[in-house]
């Protein structure tokens, strides 16, 4: 599944049919996979964010796919390739405490498609201060990361970087042209603890990997003490994935590809 390329400015929320995913800043004429579950990606433009440009005013443009939770969240996983073509493309895993990143209620206008049955819902306006954080595999100088950002409402964001190209088999970045990794964020206590995972490694390193060998494979890169505290999660939990090419690369004389960032999310898992 491959959704087009979304433009900078803020689209509507698409409600995916008998689900409680939705897609955030994508267009309505996209095509998707039948199973999000397993696989879909996401391409986004330039001055795509995923940030803040004050301490109460959220800057999210991003392209994203969020899911609802109606019930205490537990971990997500999932696997992101990235197509890295500039400095700081990005792609991963989101989570926000206390609410819809929009902060809007639902304007629902139903639309039904023998094909592809959807909910199309009415763009919010600037969207308020939340908590939120993301957790990205991203390229800083031409090298790929690991990436955090922390949002607390009326506060400034918190930007962490762990470097991963160690991690990587040098010839296994040679000959891909989109580099994976795993991601995960988990609850433990009131704290989120972020990780993530080289899949190649696994492969590379044993035909037939045990669990035990592969929760070895896992490293934590970040603590984020308290992020479910009460009043963040009053109004529930909206977790999923999103691509962001924050810099503005319109005009360039590249190969970009269609004029943007293409991203692959395979095996996500929400709990």
């Amino acid at each position: 599944m491959h959704i087009p390329v979304a433009p900078a400015a803020r689209l509507p929320r698409i409600q995916l049919a008998d689900t409680d995913y939705e897609l955030v800043n994508v267009p309505v004429d996209h095509e998707q996979h039948e199973d999000v579950t397993e696989y879909f990606s996401l391409t986004a433009r330039s001055n795509t964010r995923f940030g803040r440009r004050a301490p109460d005013e959220n800057d999210i443009t991003a392209p994203m796919l969020l899911k609802r939770l109606r019930y205490p969240f537990v971990l997500a996983e999932v696997t992101v390739s990235v197509d890295f073509q500039v400095d700081w493309d990005q792609g991963g895993l989101a989570i926000f405490a206390g609410g819809h990143p929009t902060h809007h209620q639902l304007n629902q206008l139903a639309s039904r498609s023998l094909r592809r049955p959807y909910v199309v819902v009415d763009p919010s306006l600037r969207p308020g201060p939340s908590k939120w954080a993301r957790v990205a595999f991203e390229v800083n100088a031409g090298e790929p990361n690991i990436t955090t950002l922390v949002a607390n409402p009326k506060c400034a964001v918190d930007w962490a970087c762990t470097p991963a190209f160690s991690y990587f088999d040098p010839a296994y970045l040679e000959e891909t042209s989109m580099p994976s990794i795993r991601l995960k964020l988990e609850r433990v206590g009131s704290d989120l603890w972020v990780w993530f995972m080289v899949p190649s490694t696994v492969v590379m390193s044993t035909a037939a990997p045990t669990p035990a060998f592969i929760s070895r494979q896992w490293r934590k890169c970040r603590e984020i003490v308290n992020f479910f505290d009460p009043e963040s999660s009053k109004g529930g939990c909206w977790v999923g994935c999103y691509a962001s090419r924050p810099v503005d690369t319109e005009g360039l004389d590249t190969n970009l590809h269609n004029g943007g960032l293409f991203v692959e999310f395979e095996d996500l898992e929400i709990l």
